[in-house]
């Protein structure tokens, strides 16, 4: 149940990160500034987490899609 609510929170978090980085992209007129970098960054690093995770549940046969 843990994973279900960690997972719901990651989600959560990175539909907020989506929504911001669209927002900014949309406000920025073709200029990629820093905020935007750091975002599209943290974005990264949590598909990465979330691949790896997913990776290793599958691999563990532990997959609770």
């Amino acid at each position: 149940m843990d994973t279900m609510k960690t997972k719901e929170k990651s989600k959560i978090q990175l539909d907020i990160l989506k929504d911001e980085l669209h927002r900014m992209l949309d406000d920025s007129n073709g200029i990629i500034t820093d905020e935007i970098v750091k975002i599209s960054q943290v974005l990264d690093e949590i598909i990465i987490q979330e691949t790896e995770r997913y990776n290793y549940a599958k691999k563990n046969n532990t997959t609770h899609e």
